[in-house]
């Protein structure tokens, strides 16, 4: 049995996993959420998504033979990820948005909060700096878009990338010597 995943706050702004699960199986996957009762029909009707988090999508995800029963595993599968990681932008909107409020009040900032949201342009790669790009490249992807996009590069979580590199969006990279990975 796994014990239930909880949220712990880092830097105070944000909920990390504590626990990200590696499950194997659909099967066991299914019973997880099936025990702690993630329904997508509840997720509907109160807004609220369990805060479960697999290393990787179940390796026999494929061999589950009833179309909806797949689709309805990779979802409740991906959306916690999701929101998650919107979260997570959220929180450097935030940050970036204080930095900027402190910037236009005439504060010097500190050399960390420079290379930080120096590193975030580099991220997000904005070729001329200001806040008002920046923030306008820092947004959250809605939910809705973020499945359908993992949904259609993925195969529903059966592609070889998804099997052999967990690429839930369908990213390849190519090892030093040119081979895909």
């Amino acid at each position: 049995a796994l014990p239930a995943a909880g949220p712990v706050l880092v830097e105070g702004s944000f909920e990390k996993p504590i626990r990200i699960y590696d499950v194997g199986s659909a099967k066991k996957v299914a019973e997880v959420f099936k025990r702690i009762g993630y329904r997508l029909d509840n997720v509907r009707i109160k807004g609220e998504v369990p805060r479960v988090f697999l290393a990787s999508l179940p390796d026999d995800l494929r061999k589950i033979r009833h179309i909806n029963t797949r689709k309805l595993m990779f979802i409740k599968t991906a959306l916690p990820l999701i929101l998650h990681v919107n979260e997570l932008i959220l929180s450097d909107r935030s940050r970036i948005d204080a930095l900027w409020s402190k910037s236009r009040k005439g504060v010097v900032l500190s050399a960390a909060e420079s290379a930080w949201v120096v590193d975030k342009a580099a991220e997000y790669n904005l070729k001329k700096f200001s806040f008002r790009a920046l923030l306008a490249r820092v947004d959250v992807i809605p939910p809705s878009l973020a499945l359908a996009q993992s949904a259609e590069e993925s195969g529903w979580g059966t592609s070889r990338f998804v099997r052999e590199g967990n690429a839930v969006f369908g990213q390849w990279t190519f090892s030093d010597s040119g081979n895909l990975e």
